[in-house]
């Protein structure tokens, strides 16, 4: 929803109008419209006027008919839009600020400070585009724009003064005026079609490209007779200039960096310190207002460079040679892992150039299609490699057009006869010439759809794919075993896509490799050690490895903590800091708290009655456990070790209660990710029909991935027969012992023999199980101790009493009646509903918590 409020003579003055604006905006989710009436607005009584949410846009039929002197700040996650005005700032700072993960967008706006010398513009981690518009610094060798910060702006048919692009920060461009210097620097990149360099200081560099930049065109103009462009660290990749006689570079490298500048005169000379030019500080108009001849100027320069006559010069390259798009290819070497995936692909790049060479000399292609394949789990990078080989085939003249169309199920299928081939018919016309990406390609096929229009969309696909093997790329992406799937039930579609790209799953070392290189592009200090070792092992017990995704969601969810402690912190707060207990507190493991809560949990084990046997066990394991972490890089490494169980017992005997003691005990030895156990039985995991025992048990370990998983009389999964569905469990379980055995504990649970039986019914179960456990029956003096346990938290009794009469009740107990743990507390439970049998009969009673003798004997009676 948007609110306009109206500015200027007889309406809102602009402060009421942006105070309206920001008031309503705090109510409700609209987007307030600004429209300015000509004329001259300043707020030079703040220092920045905030924004959340704004537009603004100027009536006049120039752009400087609306003049404003006023700074903007768009706050983190906000969002700016200017439109048809100017913006001279008298400030001592920038006229606009771009917050993190903001959006700014500018249209047909000039803007220049002429107070400061700070930057015009300065974007910090902003996203957006310049259209149409003049950023220019009237200060003493001051910066028109700044991007650093991982900011992502797309610059069209624009005008800058100086301009600096730094900090993992990605600049694109159509065609765009580069006034004075240009810095590209700190991983940075600025890359587009048609640059016009002008206005330079002959003694001082035009353009800088130094550590890791990347400065590419289609076609660069440098107006002035002598111009120059130094390299440090950094690549410089042009296809065509106007350099002649008349317009001459010189390009200075530091070492050997890649430069690619038809028609430039190379030098080697150390590389100095780079200053921005100085200009001096234009003396504005009488009114305050824009000089109109200069912006005339401007405008006409802009319009003269905005089409280059001189025609591109066609990059041929030789049948053998390799791929020489470095730019792309360069982007594709810098992604993190990958290493199988990114030695195909470069493969695949050099065999379509080759034949590509091959067909204009005249040869046949010894290969005739580039539809492809991309097979991978989510977060991999398939959409990433995808744009990145689309941009590369075009840049190469593989393809004939820069186009990449992503879609999916629903942009394909329509809901009615007829529609799905239409609709996709328009998404294959869209994408002639470049990529088409259909991600999730296998819900195109879906067993059981009983209207096929998935299957028409494929149909359809597939005439088209055949029709225009040369001039489109189709990429169909999705997991490996539904996308299988889909290519079993059509055949012809394995013909028709011989291209096959595997994304491996990234490693847990990965994960947190992407994490550090996320935060310090978003300007976080912390301690990389710390996070990366601890992102790692969370990773590899993490139940969902949903790769980039995961460690995206991850860092979100640890800013979201820093966050938190800001909002309670004081002034001094250092916003670009991350603690390693802000670490702790995500991921729930602080050292000290674990190694406390370790020591309770084996209390708590010790305190159980009896299962001395049971207790010596999980000692001697944990002992072990901290042993390997203790010397960690000096024993064998123990990682991936199994600790799956079987716990052989009788009913009562406490299997249960020392399973999920062995969830909490392994968490805290942080070889869990979590401290639960799910509790499953044979109904939990058998189905009554074909494919529905799979599913069951799948989903029960899903939802104990991670901590413990407790089969509870797990024999009778095999006591029906080897022809029941009992057996498609173990089947199912046996892959999960053995690949999630870093991440979870499965323990199965049953009597003596009969699991015996269980473990012989299938040969891989037993060697996957390492720790069978015995619980032994309970003695009478056992059950006693367990009784009086249970009653001495609430009841007063005769303890020697009650456990006599009790030592001697179970000992005379058949031995199928001596139900262990499950008599005492049934017992428990009787004795007590006696005792209160007994205080409605005796209201006089003063003590009504003590339980007398003639109660705990009368309970005996008639057992």
């Amino acid at each position: 929803m948007t609110k306009t409020y109206h500015v200027g003579p007889g309406q809102l003055s602009l402060a009421d109008a942006i105070a309206k604006a920001m008031a309503a905006q705090a109510d409700s989710d609209e987007m307030p419209f600004l429209k300015l009436a000509p004329g001259y607005y300043s707020l030079t009584d703040m220092d920045y006027v905030f924004v959340e949410n704004l537009t603004m846009q100027g009536t006049g039929s120039e752009l400087t008919d609306v003049t404003l002197d006023m700074a903007i700040k768009v706050a983190a996650g906000g969002h700016l839009n200017l439109e048809n005005l100017a913006i001279t700032n008298l400030h001592a700072t920038s006229a606009i600020v771009g917050g993190y993960q903001s959006v700014v967008n500018l249209k047909d706006v000039w803007v220049a400070n002429e107070q400061s010398d700070q930057p015009s513009v300065w974007l910090q981690g902003t996203i957006g585009t310049i259209t149409d518009s003049f950023i220019m610094h009237d200060y003493h060798h001051g910066t028109g724009l700044s991007a650093t910060a991982g900011t992502q702006m797309s610059l069209n048919q624009s005008s800058i003064q100086n301009l600096m692009v730094t900090g993992q920060t990605s600049l694109d461009y159509d065609t765009v005026v580069l006034n004075q210097a240009t810095i590209v620097d700190d991983d940075s990149s600025l890359c587009g079609e048609n640059c016009v360099f002008t206005d330079v200081n002959a003694d001082l560099p035009t353009l800088f490209v130094g550590h890791e930049g990347l400065f590419t065109a289609d076609y660069v103009m440098f107006k002035n007779t002598k111009s120059i462009v130094r390299v440090d660290g950094g690549q410089v990749i042009v296809v065509g200039t106007n350099l002649d006689d008349d317009h001459r570079v010189d390009v200075v490298k530091a070492a050997d960096e890649d430069v690619t500048l038809p028609n430039a005169q190379t030098k080697g000379a150390p590389i100095t310190p780079v200053q921005q030019p100085v200009t001096p500080p234009v003396t504005p108009a009488s009114d305050d207002r824009v000089d109109a001849d200069w912006l005339a100027t401007l405008q006409a320069q802009l319009a003269d460079s905005a089409a280059p006559t001189a025609p591109k010069p066609v990059v041929t390259t030789a049948p053998n040679q390799p791929v020489t798009d470095k730019a792309a290819l360069a982007e594709l070497d810098g992604m993190i892992g990958l290493t199988g995936l990114k030695a195909s692909v470069k493969k695949f790049i050099n065999l379509t150039k080759f034949n590509q060479q091959r067909v204009q000399s005249g040869l046949n292609a010894v290969s005739s299609t580039y539809h492809s394949l991309y097979l991978g789990n989510p977060g991999t990078g398939k959409t990433t490699v995808a744009r990145l080989v689309g941009q590369i085939m075009y840049q190469q003249g593989i393809l004939s057009a820069p186009t990449f169309v992503e879609v999916s199920r629903q942009d394909l299928v329509a809901q009615y006869v007829g529609g799905t081939a239409t609709k996709t018919e328009t998404v294959l016309k869209k994408a002639l010439g470049g990529v088409l990406f259909i991600d999730e390609a296998y819900s195109l096929y879906e067993a059981g759809d009983s209207t096929n229009w998935g299957q028409e969309a494929l149909d359809t696909i597939l005439k088209f794919m055949e029709d225009h093997r040369q001039d489109l790329m189709i990429i169909f992406a999705g997991y490996p075993k539904q996308m299988q799937n889909m290519l079993n039930m059509n055949p012809g579609l394995v013909s028709r896509i011989p291209n096959v790209f595997n994304f491996e799953d990234y490693a847990p070392a990965e994960i947190a490799q992407i994490g550090v290189q996320q935060l310090k592009t978003n300007q976080f200090n912390f301690d990389a050690d710390y996070y990366t070792e601890n992102v790692a092992k969370l990773y590899t017990h993490a139940a969902d490895h949903s790769n980039g995704r995961w460690i995206r969601n991850f860092n979100d969810q640890l800013l979201q903590v820093v966050a938190d402690d800001f909002a309670n912190a004081p002034a001094d707060f250092d916003m670009t800091q991350i603690t390693n207990q802000q670490i702790d507190q995500l991921i729930g493991q602080d050292a000290p708290t674990q190694a406390q809560d370790l020591t309770q949990l084996l209390t708590a084990l010790d305190q159980l009655v009896g299962l001395t046997t049971v207790k010596q066990f999980v000692h001697d394991l944990v002992a072990r456990c901290q042993l390997q972490q203790r010397l960690a890089g000096q024993l064998p490494d123990m990682r991936g070790q199994s600790y799956h169980m079987v716990f052989t017992g009788n009913p009562g005997t406490g299997k249960t209660t020392v399973a999920r003691l062995i969830s909490q005990i392994f968490y805290n030895l942080g070889l869990l990710s979590k401290a639960t156990v799910v509790e499953a039985t044979r109904a939990d995991l058998v189905g009554n029909f074909v494919g529905q025992t799979e599913e069951k048990t799948q989903t029960v370990l899903q939802q104990a991935h991670g901590g413990v998983l407790f089969i509870d009389e797990a024999y009778q999964l095999t006591s029906t027969g080897t022809t029941d569905y009992g057996q498609q469990v173990l089947e199912t379980l046996l892959p999960a012992l053995e690949n999630d055995r870093d991440n979870l504990i499965v323990i199965f649970a049953g009597y003596g023999a009969p699991m015996n039986d269980f473990l012989a019914a299938n040969p891989g179960l037993r060697s996957r199980i390492p720790y069978v456990i015995d619980f032994a029956d309970y003695t009478p003096a056992d059950v006693a101790d367990i009784v009086a346990q249970r009653l001495a938290s609430d009841w007063q009794f005769d303890a020697a009493y009650l456990r006599g009469q009790v030592m001697s009740a179970y000992a005379s107990l058949p031995a199928e009646a001596q139900a262990n743990g499950r008599w005492a507390r049934n017992y428990a439970e009787q004795l007590v509903n006696r005792h209160e049998n007994w205080l409605a009969a005796h209201p006089e009673a003063e003590n009504v918590r003590m339980i007398t003798n003639a109660t705990i004997l009368a309970s005996f009676e008639n057992k």
